[in-house]
């Protein structure tokens, strides 16, 4: 299958959509949930992180410098400034552990 035909396979509407590249992937996906917008307002999101024990969604807005969490259907500011974190993880020991983005700089 061509990546361009798999390009146009996705679940979503007009506002957003999920494109799949892997139909095995695909098939993890029940097609009649629906998508809804929780909150918006946000630059860039990326580095979403579920951390099992609090039920709680980080997520980083890396252009707007801050890592956010979703808890109990409300979304807060976790961490003001992120120095460009473009990701978040958990340890083994279930401790966060952000990414960032470091600037080089050749002479």
């Amino acid at each position: 299958m061509s990546v361009l035909r798999n390009l146009m396979n996705y679940i979503g509407d007009d506002m957003f959509k999920i494109e799949f590249y892997d139909e095995k992937f695909k098939q993890s996906f029940n097609p009649m949930v629906k998508l809804e917008v929780v909150a918006s307002g946000f630059r860039f999101l990326e580095g979403p992180a579920w951390h099992h024990k609090t039920e709680t969604l980080y997520f980083s807005d890396i252009m707007g410098n801050g890592i956010y969490k979703y808890m109990d259907d409300e979304i807060s500011l976790f961490r003001e400034n992120s120095y460009l974190a473009n990701g978040n993880t958990f340890n083994r020991w279930v401790s966060w552990l952000p990414v960032n983005m470091v600037r080089a700089e050749c002479p």
